[in-house]
């Protein structure tokens, strides 16, 4: 079986909801290994590159069987989608806000303005992830693939 396919079939095996209540054991112990999985990927991916780290690497890294690795990713795509989520999401709404108060702006002051907030929400936002800005400065160099998507 090719290597998306079997990322597909995982996917497909993951389960809808989660046994155990929200905030018991066993959610605390899958929140700090799938925590655990991203610190290894962003080293390894800082250090490597996105399409030269194998799962197995990453599991290795972690301490934790490659089976299990299935249970919170359905590969290496959704855990890199996983892993810069939050980021995307805070600048997607610096953009949004920027976008909101340009229509508002009615002068150029205002605009500049807009600007200046703008940039220093993104700048709050990249500082906070600066290993994630450099894999991505580094990986927006190379051809896009499924790990590697804008």
């Amino acid at each position: 079986m090719s290597r998306k396919k079997a990322e597909l079939e995982a996917g497909k095996r993951l389960p809808k909801q989660r046994p155990g209540p929200a905030g018991g054991k066993r959610d605390e112990n899958r929140k700090f290994k799938q925590q655990l999985l991203l610190k290894v990927a962003t080293a390894l991916f800082k250090a490597q590159g996105i399409e030269a780290v194998t799962i197995d690497e990453i599991v290795i890294g972690a301490g934790i069987a490659k089976g299990s690795f299935y249970s919170y990713f359905a590969g290496n795509a959704d855990l890199i989608q996983v892993l810069f989520a939050p980021l995307a999401a805070q600048l997607d709404e610096a953009f949004e806000k920027g976008k909101s108060r340009m229509r508002l702006a009615t002068t150029e002051a205002d605009l500049f303005q807009t600007y200046q907030e703008m940039a220093a929400q993104m700048a709050v936002a990249c500082l906070g992830e600066t290993d994630l800005v450099l894999i991505y400065l580094a990986e927006s160099r190379g051809a896009p693939t499924e790990a590697r998507q804008p």
